[in-house]
């Protein structure tokens, strides 16, 4: 194909950093892969800039004084379109609202050169009427005529939605390429030194690097803090603290020129971006390709996921925050050495661009497809009420069946804790219910699934099929069924090393056989993920995601309920709250024991769900004697635990043994605390967010976390609500459609 990125402004002084590295690093990448490729900037005239494979086309601007990068325009740009625009496949516009952005769409609109627009969180709401006005005339026609926007987070997806309704929105990430230190010209390696790389701009925050540095300078005063970037405001500021502060090895380095950012990260301390409102900055990921420990705040696009990976420090952005986190890096060895890995693998599976590039392709040719949605049958046993966000998150993008082995006859007759809720032979939704045929074994709380319903011809002609399990015959059929008619096979696997049954012997075997036969998988967080890994999976085909539930339904319901109650508790903040089956391995019976230590005499504890258990349970609680502290409150409905998180404080969740514990999403949406088993498969993705504390399983640990705790008010913006139902779908479309397997099937067409 013939590509042509185009990125607003290269300036000698790398003013517009992040666009410009996003830009070279898609087109260098694009050429690697065999395709023809022009990169078209516009240009201050003095910026130099040299991308292999790739040609360079740069472009004089022109300003509008007083407009900033808005008031950018090029007559080059314009000529060179109406050109070239017969030899242009695609062009791929990283856009805000500059006016030499907005022309060029407009051209291409004009010329029939089909083009794409990527705006990097720079199109936000603003009331400003000169704004309004320049939404209307132009920004809104050039949103309407792109094959379609591509956004780098949730949140930019939503307002750009809200802004232009009806825009094409489709989520594409940033990536990097594997860093060669070998043929990076570093000098010396800069072991003691801290940078900061960004604009000096009020919102990138230099002034909170320079604070954190005075602060960290008492106990470390060989380290040298570097600020590097153009200034847009803070200069003088960070000038004039520089000269007040002489004790602290602070300097201005100036600017980098374009594509120097990786280069001058080798070797450092650590990079730190205290910066508020970032979408998707690409310094994180350059400082990451090349080893170099990354510092930034929770407000940041990328944050949540890479301090769920493992691979970044996430601060609240106070300089005593940074300061804290910038120093566990630096006096733990055993803490960088696992950043390093959790960086390594990152970038390998989330962040490469190699794949960024490859869906990149996905887009610019579909196309060609006829306009036909991707097909995809998802197969598991049943239907539970949180999974349905996320099937009709997808069905609005993709045709998607539902194929389930349980019956709602059966489901309602089996023994399972399990309501009306979890029934949809009647229901309506956007996707297509098909139930199967099958026979089911039961041992204890599994179910085995065999069934005869699984033809070839009933899968072809799909894109995909999404393997709900494993350990069912009929998983396996699916399997061998898909594979016959030419189908991507994509399992499905939450269990970790903790829950797993089998850690060896031949049922361990039959497993890394099974998922290592698929072409990708899909995992609910890092602990799965390290359990496949562990098992010999390769990890670039498993798709990390957050497990999830419709946390703002669950939060607005929630709040909602607190309002209607408005019903103090004399005991508030001490209200414990215990959901799931009353099974051993729940473990509900350590914590009626915790109440009873010391330091609790004021806790209660309700205990949700039914079980063979409740009767040892509820004889427990007298023995101990807090019989008058403990409630059983029987099965509720998902639908209805917001009232019941509405009265109480704090979930302990406490299980021996569990694969996820979708209850702890719902308690964090609601607000409420969380003590979680260290045991359950949820407890490494929620580490460190508000509200939460990791416990062991004897009565003694609960007891010591939940003395910590309480009492406890409940959070008013749960971090849990970024973990939605959608963000977890578009998980499973990547590894579904990924877009080699999308050009391949156009090529074979």
């Amino acid at each position: 194909m013939k590509i042509v990125q185009f990125v607003s402004y290269v300036s000698v002084d790398g003013a517009f950093g992040g666009p410009v590295a996003v830009a070279a690093t898609q087109a260098e990448e694009l050429a690697r892969q065999g395709h023809e490729v022009t990169l078209l900037a516009g240009w201050d005239g003095k910026a130099s800039i040299s991308i292999p494979g790739v040609k360079v086309v740069l472009a004089p601007v022109q300003r509008i004084p007083g407009a900033g990068f808005s008031g950018l325009r090029s007559r080059r740009v314009r000529s060179w379109i109406r050109t070239n625009a017969r030899q242009i496949d695609v062009m791929h516009i990283h856009a805000g609202r500059h006016l030499v952005d907005l022309e060029l769409a407009r051209a291409a609109r004009r010329l029939g050169v089909p083009y794409f627009l990527q705006t990097h969180g720079m199109i936000s709401s603003r009331r400003r009427s000169a704004v309004r006005v320049l939404d209307k005339l132009v920004t809104s026609p050039a949103i309407r005529g792109a094959r379609s926007v591509f956004t780098l987070t949730d949140a930019e997806e939503s307002e750009l939605a809200a802004l232009f309704p009806g825009a094409e929105l489709t989520p594409v990430r940033n990536g990097v390429a594997p860093a060669s230190l070998d043929t990076l010209d570093v000098g010396e390696f800069r072991e003691n030194e801290v940078l900061f790389i960004a604009r000096l701009h009020p919102r990138k925050r230099v002034m909170a690097f320079a604070e954190m540095a005075s602060l960290v300078s008492v106990d470390h005063p060989e380290l040298s803090f570097v600020v590097i970037g153009p200034d847009e405001g803070d200069l003088g500021r960070l000038s004039e603290f520089i000269r007040s502060h002489p004790e602290t090895r602070l300097t201005y380095e100036g600017s980098l020129p374009p594509g120097r950012a990786a280069q001058r990260l080798v070797g450092a301390a650590a990079f730190v971006l205290p910066s508020r409102g970032e979408v998707f900055p690409m310094t994180v990921l350059e400082a990451m390709s090349v080893g170099t420990p990354v510092v930034l705040t929770q407000d940041c696009g990328i944050s949540a996921d890479l301090r769920l990976r493992g691979a970044a420090l996430v601060s609240d952005g106070s300089p005593t925050s940074l300061r804290d986190q910038l120093e566990s890096v630096l006096t733990s060895q055993g803490l960088r050495d696992r950043l390093t890995d959790a960086m390594g693998l990152a970038l390998q599976d989330r962040y490469s661009i190699a794949n960024v590039v490859r869906e990149l392709l996905q887009h610019y040719t579909r196309d060609r497809r006829a306009g036909r949605r991707p097909s995809v049958v998802w197969l598991t046993n049943a239907a539970p009420p949180y999974r349905l966000p996320v099937w009709d998150a997808l069905a609005e993008r993709i045709d998607l069946e539902v194929w389930l082995l349980e019956s709602d006859r059966r489901l309602q007759r089996d023994d399972n804790n399990r309501g009306d809720d979890w029934l949809v032979g009647g229901s309506t939704s956007s996707y297509r219910v098909r139930f199967l045929k099958s026979v089911v074994l039961r041992r204890g709380e599994a179910r085995h699934y065999t069934t005869p319903s699984l033809p070839v011809r009933a899968l072809r002609g799909k894109d995909a099929i999404l393997i709900g399990g494993w350990d069912s015959p009929a998983y396996w059929s699916a399997s061998l069924a898909a594979r016959l008619a030419g189908v991507r096979r994509v399992g499905f696997y939450e269990s970790h090393r903790l829950s797993q049954q089998h850690t060896g012997g031949a049922i361990a075997a039959a497993r890394r056989t099974f998922f290592r036969s698929l072409d990708g998988v899909v995992v609910p967080g890092v602990a799965a993920r390290d359990a496949l890994v562990g098992e010999g999976i390769d990890a670039a085909k498993i798709e990390v995601g957050f497990n999830a539930v419709d946390v703002q339904g669950i939060n607005d319901a929630t709040v909602l309920a607190r309002q209607r109650i408005n019903a103090p508790s004399s005991n508030a903040g001490y209200r414990l709250l215990a959901v799931g089956q009353l099974i051993p391995r729940k473990n509900v019976s350590a914590t009626i024991d915790a109440i009873a230590l010391p330091g609790l005499e004021r806790a209660t504890i309700t205990i949700i769900g039914v079980g063979d258990d409740e009767a040892s349970l509820r004889a427990r609680a007298v023995a101990r004697g807090v019989d008058d502290r403990v409630t059983f409150g029987g099965y509720v409905a998902a639908s209805q635990l917001p009232e019941v998180f509405a009265v109480h404080d704090v979930l302990v969740h406490a299980a021996a043994e569990e694969v996820w514990g979708l209850v702890v999403n719902e308690a964090l949406a609601a607000g409420l605390g969380v003590a979680v088993s260290r045991n359950a498969g949820v407890a490494q993705s929620v580490a460190g967010m508000r509200g939460v504390h990791l416990t062991g399983t004897t009565s003694a640990e609960i007891s010591a976390t939940l003395v910590t705790m309480l009492p406890f008010d409940h959070e008013p913006s749960p971090p849990i609500l970024e973990h939605t139902p959608t963000a977890f779908s578009w998980t499973f479309q990547r590894a579904l459609l990924p877009a080699e397997e999308a050009s391949g099937k156009e090529d074979r067409a």
